[in-house]
């Protein structure tokens, strides 16, 4: 059981780096962040839905998204800690869920 936790965590925390890297994609079109998680009236991004949906499957929670025009962040609990990515480039662990309105998984 731990070798298939560890791979679902592997997946989760893979397809959260392509959340990170279409993110990237989303403001390089609109030079804004608003598509990652359809803030200020901007749909979501039709990838990152589906990525999200996927991580949604797999995980041991749903996925937290945050995002305005300047900044998002992005997490989901793993087995034992939470995942999050962020416009800064992090990609780390962290204690708890990201909280409404939070940009930053410092």
């Amino acid at each position: 059981n731990d070798a298939r936790i560890s791979a679902v965590d592997a997946k989760v925390m893979t397809e959260m780096d392509g959340i990170a890297k279409r993110a990237e994609i989303e403001k390089s079109n609109t030079l804004a962040y608003d598509a990652v998680c359809n803030s200020n009236g901007s749909p979501q991004s039709a990838v990152i839905t589906e990525l999200i949906a996927s991580i949604d499957s797999m995980a041991s929670s749903t996925v937290v998204c945050n995002s305005e025009t300047t900044e998002y962040a992005v997490s989901v609990g793993l087995e034992t800690v939470h995942w999050c990515v962020d416009n800064t480039g992090s990609r780390t662990a962290r204690g708890t869920a990201l909280g409404g309105g939070e940009f930053s998984c410092q």
